[in-house]
């Protein structure tokens, strides 16, 4: 439902902010969306939204948990601030997933 409406909200003309972006992403890590996480991260890239720290480790969550984590590890390379939510968020995605 979180997705429908995100997609309702673009389509009615209303622009994302950053808690949007956030809360769509972990809908996303929550059901294992790869799909859409990727669609929503392209429409962040499009838009020129700029990532900051929550943004960044949304991104770095959902393709962990989706599985995905050389590009998970790609994002977490990328941010210029890390935090220590944002490493704990590397280490679970490797505890699940990798090594």
């Amino acid at each position: 439902e979180a997705l429908a409406l995100f997609d309702k909200m673009i389509s009615e003309g209303f622009e994302p902010n950053s808690a949007t972006f956030v809360t769509v992403l972990s809908a996303c890590s929550r059901i294992a969306s790869l799909e859409k996480g990727e669609q929503v991260h392209n429409y962040i890239r499009e838009v020129g939204f700029e990532f900051n720290l929550s943004l960044a480790t949304a991104l770095v969550d959902m393709y962990a948990k989706c599985g995905k984590l050389e590009k998970s590890r790609e994002i977490f390379n990328l941010m210029k601030e890390k935090d220590v939510v944002s490493w704990n968020v590397m280490i679970s995605g490797y505890g699940m997933h990798g090594d």
